[in-house]
């Protein structure tokens, strides 16, 4: 497994900020993905933890950014959790 997190590097919570991070840094390396993705069982994903206090909304995504991972490639996947609130603090 390889990985590229945006931990430390984007400090928003804007999830489309963190995408348009990793796709500028995959899309100069867009000959050397195409190679990998002939790989055969090799999955390319960016994979989302999204965590949402009030049970409601989620992530969104721009046109602009499912066109780039789609001439990239590469799937987007999210990890949706709604936390409850407990002792009067999410």
């Amino acid at each position: 497994m390889w990985e590229l997190c945006t931990e430390g590097f984007v400090e928003s919570r804007d999830l489309r900020e963190h995408i348009d991070w990793l796709l500028d840094k995959l899309e100069p390396k867009s000959a050397e993905l195409q190679s990998l993705q002939e790989v055969p069982d090799l999955i390319m994903c960016i994979y989302c933890v999204w965590r949402g206090m009030r049970g409601h909304g989620g992530p969104v995504l721009w046109p602009e950014q499912m066109r780039r991972m789609g001439e990239l490639n590469i799937e987007c996947s999210f990890d949706v959790y709604f936390l409850a609130r407990t002792e009067g603090v999410y």
